[in-house]
């Protein structure tokens, strides 16, 4: 845990007390008004609001071709289930479209070498 805050109420405000920290933007027994936009602004809009980016999957025909080429390419024992802990996924049917074309150009590589 990076941050913990103890709530207070002040009156008819609140205030968040900062206990513990390992963040610079929030010094050790500091204090600052327990609002969203408080706690956005001294943490950093980008951090709590970063822009979405959207996950394109494997096309069927990627899937289909990077099955084709593991059943022909010759790979050493563990690789593929490294390339999906990489990616974070569980199957090829979760993987993006830039991984899939990556792992195609690899295997295509494997082929020609």
């Amino acid at each position: 845990m990076d941050l913990a805050v103890q709530v207070i109420k002040a009156g008819p405000r609140y205030l968040g007390k900062v206990r513990k920290s390992r963040l610079a933007a929030f010094p050790q027994t500091s204090t600052f008004d327990w609002t969203y936009e408080a706690f956005v602004e001294t943490y950093g809009r980008d951090v709590i609001e970063p822009q979405s980016v959207p996950l394109t999957f494997a096309t069927t025909e990627q899937l289909a071709e990077i099955e084709r080429l593991l059943e022909i390419v010759e790979l050493p024992d563990g690789t593929v289930d490294k390339w999906l802990a990489d990616a974070n996924v569980s199957g090829w049917n979760e993987i993006s479209q830039e991984r899939a074309g990556k792992a195609i150009e690899y295997l295509r590589g494997r082929i020609a070498a």
